[in-house]
């Protein structure tokens, strides 16, 4: 354990921590693609559950991931500096509060919009196809709450060069899949996919909380929109969230178009992106996160 202490003061040893978790994470993925293709294989339900996928996936882009990590993060290592903990763990409340009162209204939208969100995102399906990527999709919105938690989270844990737990969260999510497929598919059916995601996203959130608890992170119920790093923070946001909304709207587009092709089109893509980033994350993603907080 000292040693990962002493490897993330540095930022090769974070790359080096991040790169090797981000290894085993990937592999794990590929993992849980063979295991979706063995069991399922390139069909109509693989397509429901990866278009159902898209909607939460584009909220959480949109509003989490890039545009309040970019921000956040930043915000945090700032706040720990200059203002100490308790000012620092302050901002994190508020914003964890903040975005967990758009997730859930978000959600609920979704959950009562599905029908028609689907219809919008894969037209060319059958009914039925739609009415089983309209279930995908309310069962998932779930796990869009737990991510906002998770990756608040995270970012705390970023900015004060804690890589370690940081990067094991997305190795407990893909296990939560792969449990999702190999344990909760034979006895719910198909639905076991989306619970499985649910599953991986509360595991994502459990598994850094006791690392974040024990930098000095306590949940406290504030929303104060006058704190400094609050509004610096949702001046960030914007200009990032607009260049990564052109890039989920792109995404979503090739989404609706294929579902006029052939069946498993969509599934076949997907596994062919989720390839494609392989060694992006490995190597790009990884050095810069480790820097980020250094800049």
């Amino acid at each position: 354990m000292q040693v990962i202490q002493r490897l993330q003061k540095s930022v090769l040893g974070g790359a080096l921590i991040i790169g090797s978790a981000s290894i085993f994470s990937r592999l794990l993925g590929l993992v849980r693609d063979r295991l979706l293709s063995t069991e399922f294989g390139a069909t109509d339900i693989l397509d429901s559950y990866f278009t159902a996928f898209k909607i939460p996936d584009v909220i959480f882009n949109l509003l989490v991931l890039g545009a309040l990590s970019a921000s956040f993060v930043p915000v945090c290592v700032e706040q720990f500096r200059t203002r100490g903990k308790e000012a620092a763990i302050r901002t994190a409340n508020s914003v964890l509060n903040a975005l967990l009162c758009a997730l859930v209204v978000l959600s609920l939208l979704c959950v009562v919009f599905a029908p028609q969100l689907v219809a919008l995102l894969s037209y060319g399906d059958t009914p039925d196809e739609q009415a089983l990527t309209t279930l995908f999709v309310r069962l998932m919105m779930i796990s869009l709450v737990f991510f906002g938690v998770s990756n608040v989270l995270s970012g705390i844990l970023h900015a004060q060069k804690q890589f370690f737990i940081y990067a094991l969260a997305p190795i407990a999510y893909n296990l939560g899949i792969i449990f999702g497929i190999l344990v909760l598919v034979p006895v719910m059916g198909s639905i076991g996919l989306a619970v499985g995601v649910v599953v991986g996203a509360a595991v994502h959130v459990a598994v850094q909380f006791p690392a974040a608890r024990r930098i000095g992170f306590r949940y406290q119920w504030v929303l104060d929109w006058k704190d400094r790093g609050m509004r610096t923070i949702l001046k960030l946001m914007p200009p990032r969230a607009f260049s990564l909304g052109l890039t989920q709207l792109n995404t979503v587009f090739v989404f609706a178009m294929a579902s006029t092709l052939e069946d498993g089109s969509r599934a076949v893509w997907q596994f062919a992106e989720n390839l494609q980033h392989f060694p992006i994350n490995i190597f790009g993603v990884s050095l810069s996160l480790a820097v980020f907080p250094v800049f």
